[in-house]
């Protein structure tokens, strides 16, 4: 680009939420609050960077908002607050962990009676010292495993596989969160 792009009136948009220039990369994104001249200023310093990095004649990656201040406006004209603070469970978890772990919840539903108990049965309680034990199997058989030791089942001699030891592991370990702060909720409620 031979030209520098123009700086849009920051406090025209504060105001009226027009702009006086097309170089804003957030337009019509832009979000309004807190100091708007300085966050306006360093969002068009970060686009001016994108631009001379894609001199190219690649695309521009243009973001599809620009959070400035408290709230986020999208192309559509949504607005949210900014989620800065929020937790981000989407990110926190892996599909693939979550989708193998109810693979092998679902697994375990047949009881040896041959009856199938119901998918939250295990939040109706269980001993924390029997997910505690349960728990160090299932971490011993994935630490042996991890090690390259044959693992087998001490009930039928089946071969246990990394997937299988780290998912009954995980279970205790929700087991016992879960009964866990089931206890310190009834203990702020006396």
């Amino acid at each position: 680009m031979s030209n520098e792009p123009k700086k849009a009136c920051a406090e025209c948009m504060a105001q009226e939420g027009e702009y006086h220039s097309d170089w804003c990369p957030s337009k019509p994104n832009v979000e309004i609050g807190g100091n708007l001249e300085e966050e306006c200023n360093d969002a068009y310093e970060e686009f001016c960077k994108a631009m001379e990095k894609a001199n190219d004649g690649d695309a521009i990656p243009i973001p599809d908002t620009i959070s400035i201040g408290s709230v986020r406006t999208f192309g559509t004209g949504a607005t949210r607050h900014v989620d800065d603070k929020k937790h981000d469970y989407e990110g926190f978890l892996s599909p693939w962990a979550i989708r193998r772990y109810g693979e092998y919840m679902h697994s375990h539903r047949t009881q040896a009676d041959g009856s199938k108990r119901d998918s939250d049965n295990w939040q109706k309680g269980i001993p924390i010292d029997q997910y505690m034990k349960s728990f160090f199997r299932h971490a011993i058989d994935a630490w042996s495993i991890h090690r390259g030791l044959p693992t087998f089942d001490a009930k039928d001699g089946s071969e246990i596989f990394i997937e299988d030891a780290l998912c009954g592991a995980l279970f205790n370990a929700f087991g016992y969160l879960h009964e866990h702060l089931k206890e310190e909720e009834r203990n702020e409620d006396c």
